[in-house]
């Protein structure tokens, strides 16, 4: 009987199973691989013939001793031909990939040899410097373009000013009489009313005229760039002027003074710094309206006519914080209603003459009529509402009796209904006044 042949191991096709980075390496492997797997088969096919001998002859003949196989199994090879497989493997799962980034390593050496070739760095230093030489004499064109601009327009510089002067005066007047122009013979302006030459100048209209003169200055300097520069002072520009005239200049200067175009949307004066002076209450509340970024400082002027000097102090908070007595009034009935406990308040017995004063104030707003303050609070409120709002300020505004000297009344305990009913009412029935006035004392 014959025994079953070895067998062949079935190993990776060099040429067709693995790709060609890996080739070389795999046939050293398998090379000496080979050669080890040889020599053990012929050293397994002599053991199979004798067996196969002694099988065909005799059982009990006896074999001549078979040498130990003297070579060793060498199974680090083995191991670096299934490692060379795995990387094989990998290989060819992440091909993709790893052309992907060899191509892009490729790239990198390509422009980085087009760089070098071509001295890329040292042409965009030269580039760099003719763009900032380029920029420096589009500088030098716009500044002398500006001047040729100059230069031409002083032809026509006298005429233009006598218009800006005319617009000036006209929008501070709010009428068009009076006008500045330019003689051509004498090259000197003429100040003409209704086209004739003007005489006998009101105060108004002088200080019109004046307060132009300082507009086109300013315009003058804005032209040039120059006018950023300057700290300007403008001291009661109203003076001398009708009262309806102080929402035109208090426009004229915010149009002069005053910038919006801020990358922010946020206004900006035109000027290094910039300073009012007044002595008029409604232009003064004009200007807390002009539209600064940062809380401005205000200031008042006291005199101490007994020793003929003036001192400088901070604008006392009843001048700044508030546009009117009226408002300043509602705040304190506004902030009296909000506490908690009302009745210890050290504010409880001034409130009743506050609240007097605000209702005389509020009713003749709702009610214009000659009548008394309860007549009108009764066509204003119901009768019931009225009496319980004007109860308390009739009886601690007005001392009738000799003992209430030494003693209190029960009546203060109504002082906080009647600020709660009165705040409550305008609250509901009159709510655009109601929010009007809060607006005006929370900011």
């Amino acid at each position: 009987m014959q025994l079953n042949k070895i067998q062949n191991i079935n190993f990776p096709s060099s040429s067709n199973d693995l790709n060609l980075g890996f080739t070389n390496d795999y046939i050293e492997i398998k090379s000496k691989l080979d050669e080890m797997l040889s020599k053990y088969k012929k050293y397994l096919n002599n053991i199979i013939l004798k067996l196969d001998l002694k099988i065909s002859n005799n059982l009990y003949t006896k074999v001549k001793p078979i040498p130990s196989f003297n070579i060793k199994i060498n199974i680090s090879l083995i191991e670096q031909l299934n490692n060379l497989i795995k990387k094989n493997n990998e290989f060819s799962s992440n091909f993709n990939f790893i052309i992907n980034q060899e191509r892009g390593k490729l790239i990198d050496h390509l422009v980085a040899s087009f760089l070098k070739t071509e001295k890329y760095l040292s042409k965009e230093n030269k580039y760099e410097k003719a763009l900032f030489e380029i920029e420096k004499l589009d500088q030098k064109i716009q500044r002398l373009e500006r001047e040729i601009e100059s230069y031409e327009s002083l032809k026509e510089s006298d005429k233009e000013g006598a218009e800006q002067y005319t617009y000036f005066i006209q929008s501070f007047l709010s009428r068009n009489d009076i006008e500045i122009k330019l003689d051509e013979q004498s090259k000197k302006f003429i100040l003409l009313r209704n086209n004739e030459n003007a005489s006998n100048l009101s105060e108004g209209e002088k200080t019109a005229i004046a307060f132009s003169h300082f507009l086109v200055s300013i315009k003058a300097l804005e032209s040039k760039g120059k006018f950023k520069d300057y700290i300007m002072f403008i001291d009661d520009p109203i003076s001398s002027l009708d009262g309806n005239h102080i929402f035109q200049i208090n426009s004229l200067l915010k149009e002069m003074l005053f910038s919006n175009k801020n990358i922010n949307g946020q206004w900006d004066i035109t000027c290094k710094q910039l300073f009012f002076s007044s002595h008029n209450f409604e232009f003064f509340n004009l200007l807390k309206e002009l539209p600064l970024n940062k809380k401005e400082s205000r200031y008042f002027i006291e005199r101490n006519r007994a020793y003929n000097t003036s001192e400088i102090k901070i604008l006392p908070d009843i001048f700044d914080k508030y546009s009117s007595e009226y408002h300043y009034l509602f705040k304190e009935i506004y902030d009296f209603n909000k506490l908690r406990k009302p009745l210890n308040s050290d504010k409880l017995l001034i409130i009743p003459n506050i609240l007097r004063r605000f209702l005389e104030m509020y009713t003749l707003t709702k009610f214009p009529s000659s009548e008394n303050v309860d007549r009108r609070a009764e066509r204003i409120f119901t009768p019931e509402v009225s009496k319980r709002i004007c109860k308390p300020f009739h009886f601690f505004s007005h001392l009738d009796n000799i003992d209430r000297i030494g003693k209190q009344s029960e009546y203060m305990a109504d002082i906080p209904i009647a600020c709660k009913e009165l705040v409550t009412y305008i609250k509901k029935k009159d709510k655009l006044h109601y929010e009007a006035l809060v607006n005006s004392i929370i900011k």
